[in-house]
């Protein structure tokens, strides 16, 4: 039960809950947990939408009020967003890559969360909208099951849902 309100709250942290005054724009954050933070010295994020574009590095998670988190970034109100990512070890190997696609729309945060897991970690999320799973280089798995999962979930801006 911990362990569900514990990936809950993390969740809703990057969702918005409680951010006021942004007046329709739409918003993204970022998060690493389980064991990525340890193993992503490398992990780059390109973010891009309709004349938008941002790399994330993890200079972008170094915040000392939320540790493994990006702040909001401002999107378009509108169109796809596309977040590429790769994740490489401090030799710049490949540890997982993949992409995935949200639609951006206005008033409204999207948290995006990079997990290492072996068990899909939507099943004890509370406000998980959607993840898709990719496969790990077989030398950075704790057991064979391991995957990097992408986890999103989202929130008005300007309304939140508090759950």
């Amino acid at each position: 039960m911990r362990r569900r309100l514990l990936r809950a709250v993390a969740l809703l942290g990057t969702t918005g809950c409680g951010v006021l005054g942004h007046d329709g724009k739409a918003q993204v954050t970022f998060g690493l947990q389980g064991d990525l933070p340890s193993a992503a010295y490398g992990t780059t994020i390109h973010v891009q939408a309709p004349g938008w574009r941002r790399t994330i590095t993890k200079a972008d998670f170094a915040r000392p009020d939320a540790p493994n988190h990006t702040p909001a970034f401002d999107t378009p109100a509108a169109g796809p967003l596309r977040v590429d990512f790769v994740v490489e070890d401090s030799a710049r190997r490949p540890v997982s890559s993949g992409a995935v696609e949200l639609a951006l729309r206005s008033d409204w945060i999207w948290g995006i969360e990079f997990w290492v897991a072996s068990e899909n970690p939507t099943r004890t999320c509370f406000g998980c909208a959607g993840y898709r799973a990719f496969p790990i280089a077989e030398a950075y798995r704790r057991t064979p099951a391991d995957s990097l999962y992408v986890v999103w979930g989202g929130n008005s801006i300007e309304n939140p849902v508090v759950f």
